[in-house]
């Protein structure tokens, strides 16, 4: 990077070390974040949300936001492009950085993780190309993120093959659920599976709270 005859620093092949193995990621958002993904100031909550979730659906694919989902589904099976996309997302506009780490990490990431082949071959695409966006309800009034301990339940009858999903008390209210305020069609919410009177520890549900008009399911 030094050429010691000039004494100069050859500024490409430093970025080119600095950038790593995804490089071309970092590259990408630098081409294509232009001053329409900049902050606005002086907006209303409203405002902010339309914008970020128009901005969320301008995002090209190569900047690699939803890298890491499973080729199948339209992502690239590539983790790392989808985090350093994140950082880079960071450095424009910390709104719309969240927006997508609650769209692709938070909520389509559980779907990844957690659901079944049948979950993934319903949602994932749809899911990965921003055509239902959802959000991640684990977190409750009463106890934080502390898992083991949450209180929702969700009890399933044999007899019905359904599933009562269930806030017991108002400790167990989930708080803090990016994205549900307007944009959420979807929630993975966490609860302790309960069937027979015995508990089976915390499962997650992918439960619809909107239908596809924005009005909150009953």
């Amino acid at each position: 990077m030094l050429d010691h005859a000039s004494g100069r620093i050859d500024i490409a092949r430093l970025q080119d070390t600095l950038d790593g193995p995804w490089a071309e990621v970092r590259q990408a958002h630098r081409k294509h974040l232009d001053e329409r993904f900049l902050p606005v100031y002086g907006e209303t909550g409203d405002q902010a949300r339309e914008r970020i979730t128009r901005l969320l659906g301008e995002l090209p694919v190569e900047l690699g936001i939803a890298a890491g989902f499973p080729a199948e589904y339209g992502g690239r099976s590539d983790v790392g492009a989808s985090i350093v996309a994140t950082e880079m997302l960071a450095q424009v506009d910390l709104s719309l950085m969240v927006k997508a780490g609650v769209q692709w990490g938070l909520f389509g990431g559980a779907v990844a993780a957690l659901g079944t082949k049948r979950h993934h071959d319903a949602y994932l695409r749809d899911i990965v190309e921003g055509r239902i966006f959802g959000c991640f309800a684990m977190t409750e009034t009463g106890h934080g993120s502390d898992v083991q301990q949450l209180r929702t339940t969700c009890e399933y009858d044999p007899q019905t093959q359904t599933f009562d999903l269930h806030t017991p008390h108002e400790a167990a209210r989930k708080d803090y659920i990016g994205n549900a305020a307007r944009d959420g069609r979807m929630a993975v919410v966490f609860a302790q599976l309960i069937t027979g009177g015995r508990r089976h520890g915390v499962h997650a549900w992918l439960v619809p709270i909107r239908d596809e008009h924005g009005n909150p399911m009953p």
